[in-house]
C-alpha cells in the first residue's frame, strides 16, 4: 500500500482590515478543505469577527484553528482597542497603525517555534514575517487580497503617475501598461496611492519581500481577468 501524502499545516497571518481578512480567511478554508491543517493569526478583538464561522467549519470536519496574538496599540500611539484599521479614528493615525503591525515579531516568533507550520501566508504589509519563517527554515508567501488587476492598477499608477498630468481632479486620464484601457479621475485613485507618501519605506519593504520570500499568493482566478 502507498503511503498517504502528510498532512501540512499553514499560517494564515492577515492585515487587520476586513477587505484583507475576510479573503485569506477564504483561502485558508480552501486549503483545510482539501484535507491541510489551516491557522489563522489575528488579534483578540479581530478574532470575534470570524469565530462563527470558524467554529461551523471545525463542525464540519475542517482541521482549522485561530491562535491569538496581543496588538501593541497603546505602544504605537493608538487608542486603546483599535486593532484594525477600521477602528482608527482619524486618517493622521495610518502611520501609527502600521508601526503597530511591526511590533508583535516576538510573540509570531514564539508561536512559530510552538506550532512550527510548514508555510507562512502573511499580508503584504506584514513584511518582517520573511525574515522570522525564514530563521526557522519556513517559506512564506506573499499575500495580496486584492485581485491581480487591483494589484497592477495601483502599481502603474504609481510608476507613471498619469494622474499628475491632468489639470482638473474631475479630468480622466489612462492608466497605462494594462491590456485595456482604464479611465479614472483623481476622484476614483485607490487608496494606497494615496498612502505613498507618508508610507514611503513600508511600501519600499513590501516590493522587496515580494523578491525575497517564496512566491506572491493572489486573491483572483483566470475567469475573473484572463488578459
Amino acid at each position: 500500500m502507498g503511503s498517504e501524502a502528510r498532512q501540512l499545516h499553514l499560517f494564515f497571518f492577515p492585515l487587520m482590515a476586513h477587505g484583507h481578512t475576510i479573503p485569506i480567511i477564504d483561502i485558508a478554508r480552501l486549503f483545510a478543505a482539501r484535507g491541510n491543517k489551516s491557522t489563522i493569526i489575528t488579534t483578540p478583538l479581530n478574532a470575534p469577527h470570524f469565530s462563527e464561522t470558524i467554529d461551523q467549519e471545525r463542525q464540519s470536519g475542517l482541521d482549522i484553528g485561530v491562535e491569538i496574538i496581543q496588538f501593541p496599540s497603546i505602544e504605537a500611539g493608538l487608542p486603546q482597542g483599535c486593532e484594525s484599521i477600521d477602528s482608527i479614528p482619524s486618517p493622521e493615525m495610518i502611520t501609527n497603525f502600521f508601526t503597530a503591525l511591526s511590533l508583535p515579531q516576538q510573540p509570531f516568533e514564539q508561536l512559530l517555534q510552538r506550532c512550527q507550520p510548514d508555510c507562512v501566508v502573511a499580508d503584504m504589509f506584514l513584511t518582517w514575517t520573511t525574515k522570522i519563517a525564514s530563521k526557522h527554515g519556513i517559506p512564506r508567501l506573499v499575500f495580496h487580497g486584492t485581485s491581480h488587476f487591483t494589484h497592477c492598477l495601483t502599481e502603474n499608477i504609481k510608476c507613471y503617475a498619469p494622474h499628475e498630468k491632468v489639470a482638473f481632479d474631475s479630468e480622466f486620464f489612462v492608466v497605462p501598461g494594462l491590456p485595456d484601457q482604464i479611465e479614472m479621475t483623481k476622484f476614483e485613485l485607490p487608496d494606497l496611492p494615496k498612502l505613498y507618501n507618508n508610507l514611503t519605506d513600508l511600501i519600499a519593504k513590501v516590493e522587496e519581500t515580494e523578491l525575497t520570500s517564496f512566491g506572491v499568493l493572489v486573491n483572483s482566478f483566470y475567469e475573473l481577468e484572463p488578459a
